[in-house]
């Protein structure tokens, strides 16, 4: 009980907003330095933390430069700045974004807003300090709060809320990304290889065969860059240089998704003789991959011996690794690398018959912003989305050997064609076919290789059984050499 009749009444105010962790240098921290985003997958955003140094919870709304195209050369003026779904943490804890980066090799910029349950704001700012009621707590341009309980000013940006009670629910239309004060890095990754087909054309009849399988153009997504054959300008070049080398309407023998459909009772016209993981895939995924040497997986085979799909996420929506079978071929190929033999109809390629042998490669990265561990503010281009790669062609079965070779041009996305003719035939496959068999033999190869901007290389290793087309004529010719 007071006795005195004096009564003092103490006022408290909370005045300051949330502080981000980390900033330094006028910039909020770097995330993703030790597990990075990756290109086309779902990342769960680690390592930013917001305390506030009175409300128990936070209301965050992380925001992001996004960038859906091909930038100019300075990227950050193509940034999109779009805000995230709010979230409520706990005071000192990590903030649980799950986020889609840019699909660039280095980094896209963040920003972070936050408010207590006062509705103090801090409006994306690094520089917020505390017990600095002079400088506005690291705010610019605002001044002295002043520290007098009497004239003390408030914090000078405030959030609505519906409810006091409920930070999310904030009047998102009072978060401006365009009004952040500072930004933050993201670094994104190339976790995804190359693709590649390779493509013979008979001379002869004009007949094409592709391995591996391709996929209908449209269905298989390409991305495009304005630094791709800027001569003839085309926003959808890279796109249509993949229709014109697989044609708007494959050969059903040659389509992944026709090959899939068991019911069409089409052949499987190649044979897997090996395939090697990369080190991006999961230990169940390489385990799954061993499925493709097996003789009794047809219908494995048929259905994920493909090209890889970039849209396809590495990780679920929650940000945790994703190791669904039925997605396997979509996601990784056939791993870094396969030796397989082509099986043809009529037994193999012809004899004596000029083929034109091209390959088209692709990767979904066609810029960065990253040289080395250094971010540019100028991006890389990278037309094709390769920087480097070659088509060999060795023929060991005639004499002298035969060797046919060109390399990738990073300003193409298909090879010029190798002008190759098989003057033997191969004997017969052997009972047991596997790579050491087909070498004893001397049986026609093609090796390709294809590097990204990541130095992510994927090969491809192709036996050709070459067919005797003049079987009759070969016997008067050998008789004829034999009685000379």
């Amino acid at each position: 009980m007071n006795k005195s009749g004096v009564e003092f009444r103490m006022k408290f105010a909370d005045r300051t907003p949330p502080r981000i962790e980390g900033c330094s240098d006028g910039k909020f921290p770097d995330l993703g330095t030790g597990k990075p985003a990756t290109t086309g997958d779902w990342y769960k955003v680690e390592g930013l933390t917001i305390t506030d140094n009175f409300s128990k919870y936070i209301g965050t709304c992380l925001v992001l430069g996004k960038i859906d195209k091909f930038p100019a050369k300075d990227w950050e003026s193509e940034e999109n700045w779009f805000p995230e779904p709010v979230r409520v943490i706990p005071s000192g804890g990590e903030t649980d974004y799950i986020i889609m980066p840019n699909s660039c090799h280095g980094g896209m910029r963040y920003s972070v807003f936050a408010w207590d349950k006062d509705g103090n704001v801090n409006p994306g700012d690094p520089n917020i300090v505390e017990n600095s009621p002079e400088t506005c707590y690291g705010l610019a341009p605002y001044t002295d709060l002043g520290r007098d309980p009497g004239t003390a000013k408030d914090w000078p940006i405030k959030a609505t809320l519906g409810d006091p009670s409920q930070l999310d629910s904030i009047d998102i239309t009072t978060i401006t990304p365009g009004d952040r004060r500072g930004e933050g890095i993201v670094h994104i990754r190339d976790n995804d290889f190359p693709n590649i087909v390779i493509r013979f054309e008979s001379v002869k009849d004009n007949s094409r065969t592709y391995f591996p399988p391709v996929m209908t153009p449209g269905n298989l997504p390409v991305l495009n860059s304005t630094e791709f054959n800027k001569a003839a300008p085309d926003p959808e070049g890279n796109a249509n240089v993949y229709r014109d080398f697989v044609g708007t309407t494959p050969d059903k023998k040659y389509d992944s998704e026709k090959l899939a459909d068991t019911a069409l009772g089409l052949p499987l016209y190649f044979k897997i003789l090996d395939a090697k993981p990369h080190d991006k895939m999961s230990d169940a995924d390489k385990l799954l991959l061993e499925d493709f040497k097996d003789a009794s997986k047809t219908e494995f085979v048929r259905k994920h011996f493909r090209l890889e799909d970039y849209n396809q996420s590495d990780t679920k929506t929650d940000g945790t690794l994703e190791e669904d079978p039925d997605t396997f071929g979509a996601r990784n190929s056939y791993g870094s690398e396969v030796t397989a033999l082509l099986l043809p109809a009529g037994g193999g390629l012809q004899e004596d018959v000029e083929y034109l042998i091209s390959v088209w490669a692709d990767d979904n990265v066609k810029w960065a912003t990253i040289d080395g561990n250094t971010v540019l503010k100028n991006i890389i281009s990278i037309p094709t989305g390769i920087v480097d790669g070659s088509l060999v062609v060795e023929i060991p079965n005639q004499l002298p050997r035969a060797k046919h070779k060109v390399a990738f041009e990073k300003e193409k996305a298909v090879t010029e064609p190798l002008r190759v003719v098989f003057r033997e035939p191969t004997p017969p496959l052997p009972a047991k076919i596997d790579e050491a068999s087909l070498q004893q033999l001397r049986f026609p190869f093609i090796e390709v290789s294809a590097t990204d901007y990541a130095g992510l290389t994927r090969k491809i290793k192709l036996y050709l059984p070459i067919s005797n087309e003049n079987p009759e004529i070969r016997v008067l010719e050998r008789t004829h050499e034999k009685n000379r």
